[in-house]
């Protein structure tokens, strides 16, 4: 707890991240201090600087940068207990840091209309998504007075220094140093992963390489291991800390390793969790025995999907004739029945591609390698009235399943929001090139079509619940 006389009693935030970051502190005997400093009234204070905390010595480091006005660096620094505490501490009482040997800084707060001083504060909570491409770190930043009334007086001579540098911009300066600009000057306070995740999978069996910083707790450690698919619902396999050999090799993590035999062949997301923080994660697939057979057969001759990928999302020249082509393997791979309709001779002014679904549905496809226009549109819904009518007459007296028009196209989604409106007016599912993307990452599993059609129809949904 904190009283009104300690610095962080108006900083609340700066508690919470010390909290979050409580059980991996002793994992962080290093760091390294980025600075970049303005000499204001005799003395260097800091317009934006960052502590990264790490669990080995800090390899990078730019040199440090003297001018007039400016004092810049990058300090590799041997961190002991509480110095994390105490550098935040000192920073929100406008104190010297006490961090770089030789180089006084400090952080001025900023004021308010009232005329008190203070600092603010930000933390940018790590993602507990378990997701397998996102590992993200707690992030904390000290905000203070703004850059611009500390340069504000001296801007031109700032100016002539930062080109005599060679560089266009105070911007440019702060991200030699890797900081990242913002209108307040600040502290910022980073740390790595203190585990790290590794592995190979081959056939059924994964094995799996993993580190855990010394100093930590093997039993709040933990792998785990489960199938990909997201149609695929499987218990995880899971390895406790305390259930591995743990292998010391004189450096400053402990090593493990893990094989997992899985039931059948799969694409596997695989986690290094510690006191319930995602801190690695990695997908491992066996490329020569993916789970679909569709995407195996296609293998033989266009290896990795390398050729399709470039033709449905970046097409170009005479690649764009073969869109509807790669279109129509795609929702081969998928798991669908599609018929191209367009590459038959003299059938040009016919729908593109009709798809048939496991459900009974069918999909009236339309493609093009530009934002569709009105005219695309109103044909495309035309087409699917009359398959409509079709259908309807044929299967006099007994249900029938809607038939659902889709534009396709691999321009990105920014492009399309106009039209995206119209076509949605009419219940037409547009697929852009993020949906494309994501498709072709879905062939990888076992195709499950009614699942895909039912993720295509939600788009729209999806859309308006995110913004996008």
């Amino acid at each position: 707890m904190t009283s009104p006389a300690d610095p962080l009693w108006g900083v609340p935030q700066t508690l919470d991240f010390l909290r979050a970051m409580e059980a991996m502190l002793p994992a962080y005997r290093h760091g390294l201090f980025s600075y970049v400093a303005l000499c204001h009234e005799g003395e260097p204070i800091i317009l934006h600087a960052r502590l990264h905390l790490t669990v080995g010595k800090p390899l990078k480091r730019a040199a440090a940068l003297a001018t007039a006005t400016l004092r810049t660096g990058q300090a590799p620094l041997d961190i002991g207990a509480g110095a994390l505490q105490t550098c935040i501490r000192c920073a929100a009482a406008s104190d010297w840091l006490p961090l770089v040997e030789g180089q006084l800084l400090k952080l001025l707060p900023k004021t308010s209309v009232e005329g008190t001083q203070g600092f603010s504060a930000y933390h940018d909570h790590a993602d507990r998504s378990q997701s397998p491409t996102r590992c993200d770190s707690d992030r904390f930043v000290l905000s203070g007075t703004s850059i611009a009334l500390l340069t504000a007086p001296r801007s031109r001579e700032i100016d002539r220094e930062i080109r005599e540098l060679g560089l266009d911009s105070l911007h440019d300066l702060m991200r030699v140093y890797d900081l990242r600009w913002s209108e307040q000057s600040s502290l910022e306070v980073t740390c790595e992963p203190v585990a790290t995740l590794h592995g190979q999978l081959e056939g059924r069996h994964a094995n799996l390489d993993f580190t855990l910083a010394k100093g930590l707790r093997p039993e709040r450690f933990r792998v785990t291991v489960r199938n990909a698919d997201p149609n695929t619902i499987t218990i995880p396999s899971i390895l406790n800390g305390t259930e591995v050999d743990w292998i010391d090799r004189g450096e400053e993590c402990l090593h493990g390793q893990w094989t997992v035999t899985l039931p059948t062949s799969a694409v596997i997301n695989c986690w290094a969790v510690y006191a319930g923080r995602l801190e690695a994660a990695v997908s491992l697939a066996d490329r020569h025995s993916l789970p679909n057979e569709r995407r195996m057969t296609i293998d033989l001759v266009d290896p990795e999907l390398t050729r399709l990928r470039a033709l449905l999302t970046e097409p170009s020249g005479k690649q764009r004739d073969d869109f509807e082509s790669a279109v129509a393997l795609l929702f081969q791979l998928l798991g669908f029945a599609p018929a191209h309709i367009g590459a038959m001779s003299g059938w040009t002014h016919e729908p593109d591609i009709l798809v048939s679904c496991p459900s009974g549905e069918t999909l009236v496809v339309e493609c093009t390698t530009d934002v569709p226009d009105d005219g695309k549109l109103t044909l495309l819904v035309s087409r699917v009235a009359r398959l409509r009518e079709l259908l309807g007459r044929s299967r006099e007296g007994a249900p029938t399943a809607d038939p659902i028009a889709m534009l396709v196209t691999p321009r990105p989604a920014e492009e399309l929001a106009a039209m995206r409106r119209k076509a949605e007016e009419h219940g037409v599912i547009v697929l852009s090139r993020a949906e494309i993307e994501a498709a072709i990452s879905q062939t990888e599993f076992q195709p499950n079509p009614d699942s895909m059609l039912a993720q295509w129809r939600r788009l729209s949904l999806t859309r308006l619940l995110t913004g996008e």
